[in-house]
């Protein structure tokens, strides 16, 4: 797949620049899976939350809201 390939050369550049790796658009668990597995320092998407503002953020913080994947499903947990 060629997306695949373009993400692989673009964390494999990153990590030879030394630089922190961010993926960006995560929606899919076997997205997660497989920027993890390249080596991916931070991850963010719909998987994990929809767009939220401070107060909802604040809100989810304070909650201590985890994700817990299970199966092909992740959803916010306390």
């Amino acid at each position: 797949m060629v997306n695949k390939r373009v993400a692989r050369a673009v964390v494999t550049m990153a990590k030879q620049l030394r630089r922190e790796i961010v993926a960006e658009g995560v929606e899919t668990i076997e997205q997660m899976s497989f920027l993890r597995d390249l080596g991916c320092d931070q991850l963010q998407g719909y998987l994990f939350s929809q767009p939220v503002g401070a107060a909802g953020l604040e809100r989810m913080l304070r909650e201590g809201k985890r994700l817990a994947v299970t199966g092909r499903q992740a959803t916010l947990a306390p």
